[in-house]
């Protein structure tokens, strides 16, 4: 009974080192993924640094009004769409009134034909 119980331990303890092992290498990948991750970002980085001090003042001065310029532009646009939207807008509300009292001229004059009809 003391060597089902010892051999019972042992391929216990087996079976958790097996798994054990299993995170370990898990955990490796992991790292390994990891680390190489980070030597790109690392190299992303120092390019990045490397173009911004290449980059001269007057090119980025240059750059930013460009860009400036065309956020103007847009907002420019910006601003005559939606003067655009509001006409549109208004336009629909009157012709939207203006169908409403035909229907009602409408409806008054089959109410009119109606009454005629009805007492002639």
């Amino acid at each position: 009974r003391m060597r089902e119980e010892a051999a019972h331990s042992a391929a216990m303890a087996e079976r958790a080192r097996a798994d054990q092992a299993e995170v370990a290498g898990t955990l490796q990948a992991r790292l390994r993924e990891s680390e190489e991750r980070c030597a790109r970002l690392e190299g992303d980085m120092q390019k990045l640094k490397q173009a911004h001090r290449n980059t001269s003042e007057p090119q980025l001065m240059v750059e930013v009004a460009s860009a400036r310029a065309a956020g103007e532009d847009l907002k420019a646009r910006l601003q005559q769409s939606e003067e655009t939207c509001d006409r549109y807008r208004e336009q629909l509300a009157k012709a939207l009134k203006q169908l409403g009292r035909m229907r009602e001229e409408d409806h008054e004059r089959e109410l009119e034909q109606v009454r005629l009809t009805m007492f002639a």
